[in-house]
């Protein structure tokens, strides 16, 4: 159990981008960097006090909205604005219903309906 590295799509409103995700089953959020919210045109919707790695001090994080994409399977998700890597957590796999295999380090997702 833990985390995997994987490619995964991110869209907003201007354009969609693969990159490399960490995939953390324990994070109870997902996240996104500044500057790929920027290319993406991922605007801020609002802010939420909450702890910030890596010292778990509270600061005011920004959350957006936009698709995230998982072998080919697409929903529509918020994302908190921070610094570092992308990160996909609980919220997101569980709205795939992703199995995640941990030898094999593959994401199947259960759960492939129409975006809504």
């Amino acid at each position: 159990m833990g985390i995997l590295r994987k490619k995964i799509k991110i869209a907003g409103p201007e354009k969609e981008k693969e990159v490399e995700a960490i995939i953390d089953i324990a994070s109870s959020y997902s996240a996104i960097p500044k500057i790929l919210a920027e290319e993406l045109g991922i605007k801020e919707l609002f802010k939420r006090k909450v702890p910030v790695p890596p010292n778990g001090k509270e600061a005011e994080v920004p959350i957006g909205a936009g698709t995230v994409s998982v072998n080919g399977c697409s929903r529509a998700s918020i994302f908190y604005i921070l610094d570092g890597n992308v990160l996909l957590g609980q919220p997101e796999l569980q709205s795939f219903d992703a199995e995640i295999d941990w030898k094999k380090e593959t994401i199947r997702i259960r759960q492939c309906s129409p975006l809504i």
